[in-house]
């Protein structure tokens, strides 16, 4: 490879082996608003620190949501015996057997009288309390306190 006075640089020859073998590099967004000026110069309307500091704590945020929402699926994985323990099942997979572990609990409370059949078990009608308390299962995957939906009657997730 000989190299020629404008690719003396060695990003810039790396940057077009990498071009010429994987077509255009992908670029980094940008991450500030930019305003343009009269002059036809774009100048960023934000300090780069605070857009930077800004997007952290929204990634962090959304680690601790994921990391939630996937401790909830791990207890529900434990506690509902539908779930197939030969492999991994997926998310899908467990809201699917779920659903139908919650079906099928229904029609045994229907058959024993816990339940009339077509009774509404809804959070309108009451029914979510009244289901759990029967049930003694917890639905919160997260520890006691202010977590449940308003106007829902379900917990937070």
């Amino acid at each position: 490879l000989i190299l020629s006075p404008e690719l003396s640089s060695v990003p810039s020859v790396l940057g077009q082996i990498l071009s010429e073998q994987f077509g255009p590099l992908p670029f980094m967004a940008p991450i500030t608003r930019m305003k343009r000026k009269p002059s036809g110069q774009y100048l960023p309307t934000e300090n780069r620190e605070q857009v930077l500091g800004r997007r952290w704590a929204a990634n962090a945020k959304e680690r601790e949501r994921i990391k939630k929402l996937n401790s909830c699926f791990s207890k529900l994985k434990s506690i509902v015996p539908l779930i197939p323990k030969d492999r991994k099942p997926s998310k899908v997979d467990m809201l699917k057997a779920t659903t139908e572990y919650i079906r099928l609990l229904r029609l045994i409370l229907e058959e024993n009288g816990g339940v009339e059949v077509g009774a509404a078990l809804t959070p309108a009608a009451g029914g979510w309390g009244a289901l759990r308390a029967q049930l003694c299962i917890p639905l919160k995957c997260q520890k006691e306190g202010p977590s449940d939906s308003p106007g829902t009657g379900l917990p937070w997730v």
